[in-house]
Formats: C-alpha cells, structure tokens, sequence
C-alpha cells in the first residue's frame, strides 16, 4: 500500500502522544524502593500512606523498640526517596503501639491515627499531629468505659481541616462500639458518637469519608439479634448529629461486613465487603446509597469458588473499582478487580493469579483522572514467598502494566496502601521481608515508587 508521506513520520507520532490521554501510559519504571529496619529486630511495617502537594510521602505504621513493643512510627520521604525525619510515638505504658491511618493537610501537617497503650486502660485510641518539619505538636488519647481495646481503623479530613477518626472502642456493658470523633486543628475534640449494635456484641467501623459540608459516612459492621453481623454505614452531621444508618444483612443471617468506602461526585456513597450466602460462602458484595440514605442498588459477585471479597474501593472517572479476592476451582485466591457503573452495572472485571498458581489478593486501590485505577496486593510468584504486585487497568479494564517487588530476603512482602500523587507517580508501602516460615516475626518497612511515561 502507497504510504501517504503529507506529514512527517516524526510529526504524526507526536500528534498521537499529544492525542492519547495519560491513562494511556503503559510503561513504568520502579524509581525505587527504600527499605527501613528498626533499631530492634522484629517486625516493623508501615499501613497508611499520604502525600503532601510538593510530592513529599508520609507513612506510618510501627516498629519494634529494644523491649520487644511495638512503637508508632512516622516516616517523612522525598520524592527521591530520601527520609526528611523520622518520628517514634511510644504510650505511657511502654507497650504496644500502633500508627494505622494517616492524613496530611494543605499545609503539610500529618495526623497519625491508631492506639497507643496506656497505663491501667489497655490500648487507646490515638491521634498525633506533627508539622511539616516533623515537630510533635499534640497528641490526643481516648479510653473507652472497659480499659480494653480501642483502636482506630480510619482517617478523613474536611475542607476547614478538621480531624475525624473512626474505629472502635470497648464498652463494659455493649462490647466493642463504632467511635467516630471529630478533633479540630488545635486538637480539641469536637464530638465523640458511638453505635451499638442491638446484640451488644462487638461493633466497629472500617473506613470514613467525608462530604463538602463535613458530613461524615462511616461504614464497618454491628451485631444484632437474629442477623448477627450486618454491613453498617452511618452518616453524622458536621456537628455529630446522626442523620441515619443504613444495615444490610444477607441470606445467611451471618457475617455480612464492609471493608471500604468512597463518594462520587454527586455525593452519593459506595460501600464494599463481603456477605454470607450460605454457611459455606460469602460473594463480594457493593451497596449505593444515596447521601439521604437510600439504597440505589446492591451488586454482589459470586466466583468459582467459595470466598469472595472486596478489601477497598475507589471512584474512578463516573465508576466505582473494588479489588480483592475471589476462591479459584482450585481454592486459591485470585486478585479480583471489577469495575461498575454509578448505576451498579458491571463494567468490567478482571482477575490475576501468580506464577505459581497459589493464593494473591487484591489489598488497597487508587484511580486517576482518565478512569485508570491501580490495585496493589500481594501474589505468589517465587519460591515459597508472598510479592508486592501493582496492577494498572484503564477505564475499559484493560491491563496496561504489572510490577512485582520481592524483598532482597526473598521472605514474605506485604502492601497495605497505594495512592497516586496525581503527577502520574504510584506509591506503595506495606512490609517487606517477612520470614512467615521460620516464624521470626521479622521484617521491614518498604516504600516504593513507580513513575509512568
């Protein structure tokens, strides 16, 4: 065929560059992956991850001190990688502490959130603010009534700045309760709700997101007589009032939990987990509310095998991804990716299985302006160990690029958060170097970062 030679070669190349969106990016490069180890041995690892807007990475998590405890650890990275500070959070009762969630505002302050273990009262509900220079500003302890376990699970800012935490906290009288509270900057606190299911058993929330007025949804699970564990999304006003709650409770009358939230454009929420079909199964499950609280749809997805789950979600350019796991014919897990319409329908799915044809699970997603989203879990490709794999589809679901990450032990890597800086740059932490078999329980902090072109 006779090429027509009107326009240069290089000039029409240039024009598809310049006509290709940046979802269409299929090349990445692993920038690096920094690697921190305590000062003890032991198992340290990071669980939240955030981004200032110059590009600066935050991740916190705990880390072994020289008693064998685990302290709340903060990290403060470039974005070459270099650490700018360091900070370590130990409780009045030199015992177990844990950072589990993790904010940054527009001036580069980070609230790390999780439990801190005090004297007499058992692990407490923590939130610390540090300035942009690492500075310790305040710190803010919450007990509930039984001296037990309080934990945070999630972290949400509002457009003034203000702090919401959510988790759980235990009750003499109703077991583990969902504890939402709102901090202001100075860190007073604004208010505190708890929800008890009506079996008094032990509640507790998983994810938060927050409207433009400063509403707060929270979703997780409560016990409830006859339906035992029922999906719970709750949404407070900007001055703690409980607007309404919503449950879901599946055919099994038995586990039905979310893992994950988020919000569209038009405010309406999204929530995502797993239910029981049958005392043998539960199917991934994703339920839309509308912001005044009603049930637009519910879709739930049921694999080959008998577990499916959505661990995170995220909106995407009109849609809504989940990732997570669906149970193969073998019964192994494969990570699971589907992506729905605002409407519920499905769009797309798409699953991964390792090399070795063992168990990998989606963990944490994140999307960019084109509708692209990147999953990162963990997949069974060498040896006997677990790796970091970061997945990227676009908006029709079709996989662009795949990195591993195996750790220079060739033990066991973990992620637990991804987010993308909105530049085009990924970043994933979690912990590398686990050595599952030997039962050492030791380990390190990992963050990498991937850059597209």
């Amino acid at each position: 065929m006779k090429q027509n030679l009107k326009y240069p070669l290089f000039a029409y190349l240039l024009f598809l560059v310049f006509l290709c969106p940046a979802s269409s990016w299929a090349q990445v490069n692993q920038d690096w992956g920094q690697i921190y180890s305590g000062t003890a041995k032991g198992m340290d690892e990071a669980h939240a991850i955030a981004a200032d807007a110059a590009g600066n990475i935050y991740a916190t998590g705990a880390s072994v001190n020289s008693n064998g405890d685990l302290d709340i650890i903060t990290l403060k990275y470039t974005p070459a990688g270099a650490i700018l500070w360091k900070q370590i959070f130990n409780g009045t009762a030199n015992e177990d502490d844990n950072g589990k969630a993790i904010a940054v505002d527009a001036s580069g302050n980070c609230y790390v959130a999780g439990y801190a273990t005090g004297k007499g009262t058992g692990e407490d509900i923590i939130l610390i603010k540090y300035d942009a220079a690492g500075t310790l500003l305040w710190s803010q302890t919450y007990n509930g009534t039984a001296d037990s376990s309080d934990e945070v699970a999630a972290i949400a800012l509002d457009s003034e700045g203000n702090i919401y935490i959510t988790g759980y906290a235990s009750n003499k009288v109703t077991g583990t309760d969902v504890t939402t509270i709102k901090y202001d900057t100075a860190g007073n606190r604004q208010w505190i709700k708890t929800f008890n299911g009506t079996a008094n058993g032990n509640d507790a929330a998983r994810a938060i997101v927050i409207d433009n007025a400063g509403n707060a949804f929270i979703t997780g699970y409560s016990v409830n007589t006859e339906t035992f564990y029922d999906i719970t999304t709750i949404k407070y006003s900007v001055k703690g009032e409980e607007l309404w709650v919503a449950t879901y409770n599946g055919k099994a009358d038995d586990y039905d939990e979310a893992n994950a939230i988020t919000m569209d454009d038009k405010g309406n929420i999204y929530v995502a987990g797993f239910t029981d079909v049958s005392d043998k199964r539960n199917d991934l499950i994703v339920i839309a509310y509308k912001n005044t609280g009603e049930q637009l749809w519910l879709q739930t997805y049921s694999g080959k095998g008998n577990d499916d789950e959505a661990r995170s979600v995220a909106f995407a350019l009109g849609n809504i991804c989940v990732t997570g796991h669906s149970t193969n014919k073998s019964g192994d897990f494969d990570i699971l990716t589907i992506c729905y319409s605002t409407l519920g329908d499905k769009l797309w799915l798409q699953t991964y299985n390792g090399d070795l044809k063992s168990d990998d699970e989606g963990i944490a997603i994140t999307t960019d302006l084109q509708g692209a989203c990147y999953i990162t879990g963990y997949s069974n490709n060498i040896g006997l160990s677990e790796e970091i794999v970061t997945i990227k589809y676009d908006a029709k679901g079709i996989r662009q690029w795949i990195k591993l990450f195996n750790g220079t032990e060739n033990f066991d890597d973990y992620p637990y958060a991804i987010i993308n800086d909105g530049k085009g740059t990924i970043y994933v932490t979690g912990a590398t170097n686990y050595d599952i078999i030997n039962n050492t329980n030791d380990g390190d902090i990992v963050l990498i970062k991937y850059s597209q072109k």
